[in-house]
């Protein structure tokens, strides 16, 4: 971004842009390249992902998500079972892997979410050397861009005091995460009315404590254990990080979801997403509260309505949305762990 930096504003703004919006294009139409066949479903699911509420609001805010997408989608790539493949997944080499983990790991730097993907890498580990190569590479490239910064930029070090405050309570609407939910609830913010006394901070650790520990229980579930995890079973894991980091990471901003694509992807891949009626409801309410949450963002924007509780309880839609999600891929995950393992099915 420095080189980006000194260019005119305007040419600046086109040239960031148009990379954005390239990135999630290849990103979009490689992906579903691979996991659905041809046919009209491929287009829909491309308008769909078109259409995702955070992939337009990164473009028109500025935001650098479409280009972390991108990453992620290189450095998940050789982890997304193939459709003409059945479970088995492609065959990756640990140097292909490697490589993919420092995609991963760059994507970290820029929003920490992504790190998050380091869990269920070192759960699989054991089992897949694929896995293990791309953990290496993950921790590679996020220490390695760091170094490369404190090296270029040593002042910059500086701002690493602030990480802390990440953590603080932050009411503002745009704080899409149970940091931003939790924080609303016990104090006003631009957009809404405390609707609760007291100090948010005990709750908000208990609430991101809980979705990372039942995340945790999860994965150990899918991928620990005697038996090497299976390659839908790694697929669906690491999509639920991507949905658990996203939820839990502290003021996430709604523009900041949009690399779950991802994860419903990985979910499609692994097959079993929408396989019980509860599960295809846990989906439409992941769907739904994304589009309230927009609808409301819309709204606030064009109006100016009185605070309310009831607008204080719809301010965190976008977060119940992915809770929702978190439960579906969950219950996949989970459900994909009881099928046998195959013999030679995890050549990844």
């Amino acid at each position: 971004m420095a080189p980006v930096s000194a260019l005119p504003f305007g040419a600046a703004v086109g040239l960031f842009t148009t990379a954005s919006i390239a990135a999630f294009a290849l990103t979009v139409g490689w992906w579903l390249g691979r996991i659905v066949p041809s046919g009209p479903h491929r287009a829909v699911l491309a308008l769909g992902a078109g259409f995702y509420p955070p992939v337009a609001g990164s473009v028109f805010a500025g935001q650098a998500n479409l280009l972390v997408l991108g990453l992620l989608g290189i450095g998940l790539a050789p982890f997304l079972p193939r459709a003409d493949e059945g479970v088995r997944p492609e065959r990756s080499s640990a140097a292909r892997s490697f490589a993919a983990g420092i995609a991963i790991g760059l994507s970290g730097i820029v929003k920490l979410a992504p790190l998050a993907l380091a869990a269920p890498f070192a759960l699989a580990a054991l089992g897949l050397s694929s896995a293990a190569a791309a953990l290496a590479g993950l921790v590679a490239g996020a220490v390695g861009a760091l170094v490369i910064g404190i090296v270029l930029a040593p002042t910059a070090a500086a701002g690493a005091a602030g990480l802390g405050l990440l953590f603080a309570p932050d009411p503002f609407s745009t704080n899409q995460s149970l940091n931003g939910v939790v924080s609303r609830l016990f104090l006003d913010g631009d957009r809404t009315v405390a609707i609760l006394a007291g100090e948010p901070e005990p709750f908000i650790v208990v609430a991101t404590g809980a979705l990372a520990g039942a995340t945790l229980v999860v994965l150990v579930r899918v991928l620990g254990g005697r038996s090497r995890p299976t390659a839908d079973g790694l697929a669906a894991a690491l999509a639920l990080a991507i949905v658990a980091a996203a939820a839990g990471a502290p003021k996430n901003s709604f523009w900041n979801h949009a690399p779950v694509l991802l994860a419903i992807a990985l979910a499609l891949a692994a097959g079993g997403l929408t396989a019980t009626r509860t599960r295809r409801i846990l989906v439409g309410v992941w769907l739904g509260a994304t589009a309230l949450q927009a609808l409301l963002d819309r709204w606030l924007d064009q109006s100016n309505p009185p605070h309310s509780p009831a607008l204080t309880l719809l301010s965190g839609s976008a977060t119940l949305a992915l809770l929702a999600l978190w439960l579906a891929l969950a219950a996949q995950s989970l459900s994909i762990r009881r099928r046998p393992v195959r013999r030679g099915a995890d050549g990844a």
